[in-house]
């Protein structure tokens, strides 16, 4: 069943990086971040609680297909105004960045096919209806092998896509998750090691 975590060491880079700006707007973005981060922190034990009290009626997985059917979809058990799954009606899906078509090891399977499922996207703070934060926008990871949807990032609308870049970066272009989410990266790395050997 989903389960939603937050990066705090990424989430509190992306914090002190608005702060070392210098300046009026920087410190003003900083502490957006630092309030988005807090109100996130509590939404994901909510989402993560209510998803154990009823396992029947949970999110089961991060999927695109699963969040445009019971998320995004009008008629989805999930979408909106019902609250059970907030945290991710905000969430785009028009250009996810996936795991990449290179091999995990030399003549290995790729890591786009060792998990197809997972990817980078966009998320806002809710549905435009109900948007408070304005201009602030998130970066969260879903890692299907441990169905965990992972916050990464959070910042401006207009700085989206350097952090996108940095995190590919970070990330070895999604193939080194190990400062994301060790349990996913050992899965990844074994599921790599056991495939065609």
């Amino acid at each position: 069943m989903l389960r939603f975590e937050l990066t705090d060491h990424l989430l509190i880079d992306a914090q002190e990086a608005y702060l070392n700006q210098g300046t009026a707007g920087g410190a003003r973005t900083a502490d957006q971040v630092r309030m988005l981060r807090r109100a996130y922190r509590g939404m994901a034990a909510s989402f993560n609680r209510r998803q154990e009290r009823d396992p029947k009626g949970a999110l089961q997985d991060g999927r695109i297909v699963t969040i445009r059917s019971q998320i995004l979809d009008p008629y989805g058990a999930h979408a909106w105004p019902k609250r059970s799954a907030r945290m991710l009606l905000g969430i785009s899906l028009a250009a996810p960045s996936h795991l990449p078509d290179t091999q995990c090891r030399k003549g290995g399977p790729t890591y786009r096919a060792l998990d197809p499922e997972s990817y980078v996207a966009v998320l806002a703070d809710g549905p435009p209806q109900e948007r408070e934060f304005g201009e602030m926008l998130m970066l969260v990871a879903y890692l299907d092998l441990v169905r965990t949807m992972q916050l990464v990032w959070i910042g401006r609308e207009q700085d989206a896509g350097a952090a996108l870049t940095a995190f590919h970066r970070q990330t070895g272009d999604l193939t080194d998750w190990s400062a994301v989410n060790a349990d996913y990266a050992e899965l990844l790395a074994e599921k790599c090691r056991s495939i065609g050997t």
